[in-house]
């Protein structure tokens, strides 16, 4: 889809859009665990909701991926109900509801998304008409509506309820902050309070609203009634700002009588005594060490209607510990990038996670990446229909000839190769522009040709390959050298696939880094990683001029082989090339060769010091020139390897200590080697390798790091219990009450859609496949596998493929437990 960085409001809808049929919203995509999420949060023109509201739900689907009981509606035409809203939203979504738009699909979509079966409304009738509560009780939700006769009152009302209903709630501190904006910008009012919602939603003391004019107080005023009537037990007011905010005569009269209150330490940033600053204060307030924080939330709040993406923020960082910080137009406030930059923000290490609202430009939300140590291009851009930033669906195929129904490419700008799986019966296949059978795709297929492969709406894909004739690829990366035949290939260097073969490069001019070179000066710098150009025919006499861009080749160690004394061989991602000869797959590292430099960790090492470091996941750079190679080994602990099991099979034996895994995120199955003795971890227990290799199933959660002496780092394998589910394709089934003999077949697709990883699992009813008790369930309760009629085996006989019937395979520590659906779950 396209993403663009302007929204339009749409007219409204009216209140039958309630009525309409509940389709489901996939929710917004899980935090990696391991690495920072730099997330761009976008509106899409093309999605019938306001900007406010698509903010809010793109706000409510990154905190509550997993859904929540309760929403929280407010109106987006003013701030304040939704900043006094941040004290319930420890365990609420808010959304956002426009008058003019009123209540559209959008937010009952997102209602069903969550589960929820509670919606607060905050604010009176004149902002949320009460035709919605009547239609939202209508839907069978339950509805509160706190409101009283102006925002002060209206605030009183939400920490009344917070008091009843939020077990943390603190019934003895209280936050406060401005209710009224100036005659000239009502939003001054919310200026000093960008991130309060969030603190509110992470420590449960709410926000009272009080005045900027003293002498209007009285006994009979809200601010002060909340002190004196709603929650006398309030002992402590926190100011929020500086005293243009907050003035001081309003702190000394609520210190006094009737109010009572003792004052804590005003929250400003005495340096800075603005929005930014005070943003600033408030996360230090909150608890939050530059030092060791989560994430950071950007909001330019200097946008028009900030407020909406403030207060749209509350749930997402506090309830995630992030700090809130501000943007203004297209870079960071100083007193933003000043702390981002400061040397007590020790997280500058590309491990904090970004989040940039939606009026935070693209320029100031990689300002922010970059101040935390990340790099902008990692950055998804998410909108309210599409999880991320689809992938560039054009690349160059690096996949062999005639391997239907599969295929692989690299798609422009990536850095992993996607596997295609095509359908000939409902997919369409183009070569060079004319349909064609998918038996002509396949054979016209070649690496180096280019593809684009289309989604249809259907479900179906289009496949459109443009065949490209491999020796006009002239320009890209060197791979496959042979100094000795005079020849190299041109590769994809994500894969490492040959591209054009065989390129002679004997009788050529050259170049080398721009400068002319000698046939000899080329040959001694030119090795796999460098990039190269071809300028044919120049001079005219035929002649081809070379050009070599000399590089460095760095990255992560991917493979070792250690195995002949007097080599080492390893690769670098998926390239591994010795230019001496025609060995084309490692690096190779030599004992004795003195035109070979060595170093780890930067200083000079031997062979043998260097063969006995070098490990997967180390840090290596490699670069040659002037025949001389440089190996700079990093010496890091191993990669953690994880993923879901594949091809396993419960409690046997595993004689060769090999699992076969799928990597979280890939569609590749690969495989780790463990030795028994390992340290094993399964389910969080320490345990040995009969343990494990009992209680290892396919589909459940695995990890390995390899032990790596150099940085004392031991053999570790863990496990995570979990279910494998998945359809009944096939059975096989000779009812005579015994389980020997009996099969049935079970077809599970991974996440990304790939049917091959747990495609035709036979599972073996007899219980020698697996170690202990094996019990048998239909619809969730158990029954005796040879009983007639009601069994196991004979529900397993009588079921019809056609209802999609499905299994689940539980490992528990006394039994495995095998439950049949013959319906499927959902019937």
């Amino acid at each position: 889809m396209t993403i663009t960085k302007t929204g339009r409001r749409v007219a409204f809808l009216g209140l039958l859009a309630l009525v309409v049929a509940i389709l489901p919203l996939t929710a917004a995509s899980a935090q990696d665990e391991e690495a920072a999420a730099y997330i761009d949060f976008d509106i899409n023109e093309e999605v019938e909701a306001s900007d406010a509201l698509q903010t809010s739900i793109l706000a409510s689907q990154q905190a509550f991926p997993d859904g929540t009981d309760t929403v929280l509606l407010t109106t987006s035409e003013d701030g304040a109900d939704a900043l006094v809203s941040g004290v319930l939203a420890n365990d609420a979504a808010l959304l956002y509801y426009n008058s003019d738009e009123g209540v559209v699909d959008a937010h009952v979509e997102e209602i069903t998304r969550l589960g929820a079966t509670e919606v607060i409304i905050i604010g009176g009738e004149e902002r949320i008409d009460g035709d919605v509560e009547t239609a939202l009780t209508d839907m069978g939700l339950n509805v509160t509506r706190l409101a009283g006769d102006e925002r002060i009152s209206t605030a009183n009302e939400v920490l009344a309820y917070a008091e009843d209903n939020r077990d943390d709630f603190n019934e003895t501190a209280s936050h406060l902050s401005r209710a009224f904006g100036t005659d000239d910008n009502s939003q001054t009012a919310f200026a000093d309070a960008v991130g309060l919602g969030a603190w509110d939603a992470q420590g449960g003391a709410g926000t009272v609203l009080a005045p900027s004019d003293a002498d209007v107080l009285s006994e009979d005023y809200p601010t002060t009634q909340y002190f004196t009537d709603v929650n006398p037990e309030n002992e402590t007011i926190v100011p929020i700002g500086g005293e243009a905010a907050v003035p001081a005569g309003v702190v000394d009269y609520l210190t006094g009588e009737p109010a009572e209150q003792t004052a804590g330490d005003r929250v400003e940033n005495e340096d800075a005594n603005n929005r930014a600053g005070t943003a600033v204060a408030i996360n230090e307030a909150r608890g939050l060490d530059a030092g060791d924080l989560a994430g950071v939330v950007v909001v330019d709040a200097f946008a028009d209607n900030f407020f909406i993406d403030a207060y749209a923020t509350s749930a997402l960082a506090g309830n995630n510990d992030y700090a809130v910080v501000v943007s203004n137009g297209d870079e960071l406030s100083p007193e933003t990038a000043e702390w981002l930059g400061s040397p007590a923000f020790a997280q500058n290490d590309g491990t904090t996670d970004v989040i940039c609202m939606p009026k935070t430009s693209g320029e100031a939300c990689a300002e922010a990446v970059t101040a935390t140590g990340g790099d902008p291009e990692d950055i998804e851009t998410v909108s309210l229909d599409s999880e991320e930033t689809p992938q560039d669906n054009t690349g160059v195929v690096v996949s062999t000839t005639g391997d239907a129904p599969d295929y692989s490419y690299v798609a422009d700008g990536s850095d992993s190769v996607t596997t295609v799986t095509t359908d000939a019966a409902d997919d369409t296949f183009l070569v060079d522009g004319q349909e064609a059978a998918s038996g002509i795709f396949f054979t016209n297929l070649t690496p180096g040709d280019t593809v684009t492969v289309t989604e249809n709406e259907d479900g179906s894909s289009t496949h459109a390959l443009e065949n490209v004739d491999s020796s006009t690829i002239v320009s890209g990366t060197v791979g496959n050298v042979d100094t000795s035949a005079t020849t190299f290939d041109i590769i994809e260097p994500v894969s490492g696939v040959a591209l054009n073969t065989g390129i002679d490069y004997s009788g050529d001019l050259f170049t080398v880094d721009g400068t002319p070179a000698t046939a000899v000066t080329f040959g001694n710098a030119i090795n796999e990683g460098d990039t190269v150009s071809i300028d044919e025919d120049t001079p005219v006499d035929g002649t081809d001029t070379i050009n070599l861009s000399n590089e460095a080749v760095s990255g992560l160690v991917t493979a070792t082989d250690t195995t002949v004394a007097t080599e080492t061989l390893f690769t670098i991602g998926a390239l591994g090339d010795y230019f001496g000869d025609a060995q084309d797959d490692d690096f190779e590292v030599i004992d004795g060769d003195t035109t070979q430099n060595l170093t780890i960790d930067g200083d000079e090492a031997t062979f043998a010091e260097f063969t006995a470091e070098i490990s997967v996941g180390d840090e290596i750079t490699y670069s040659r020139d002037g025949g001389e190679e440089n190996f700079q080994l990093g010496n890091a602990a191993p990669t953690v390897e994880s993923g879901t099991a594949s091809d396993v099979l419960a409690g046997t034996d595993n004689a060769t200590n090999t699992v076969e895994y799928l990597p979280a995120g890939d569609d590749i199955v690969t495989t780790f080697t463990y030795a028994d003795g390992a340290t094993f971890l399964v389910n969080g227990v320490l345990s040995d390798v009969a343990a494990f290799e009992a209680a290892l199933t396919e589909g459940d959660m695995v990890t390995y790091r390899a032990a790596d002496a150099a940085t004392s780092t031991t053999e570790r394998v863990t496990l995570e219990d979990a279910a494998l589910t998945g359809f009944v394709s096939a059975t096989a089934v000779v009812v005579d009450g015994a389980a020997a003999g009996d099969t049935l077949t079970i077809d599970r697709d991974d996440n990304d859609g790939n049917a091959t990883l747990f495609d035709a699992y036979a599972l073996d009813m007899a219980d020698g496949q697996f170690s202990g008790t094996v019990r048998y369930f239909v619809d969730g309760a158990e029954v005796a596998y040879d009983t007639p009629d009601t069994g196991f085996e004979a529900v397993l006989d009588d079921i019809d493929l056609d209802d999609a019937p499905e299994v689940v395979i539980t490992q528990t520590a006394l039994s495995v437990n095998i439950d049949l659906y013959p319906m499927g779950q959902d019937a």
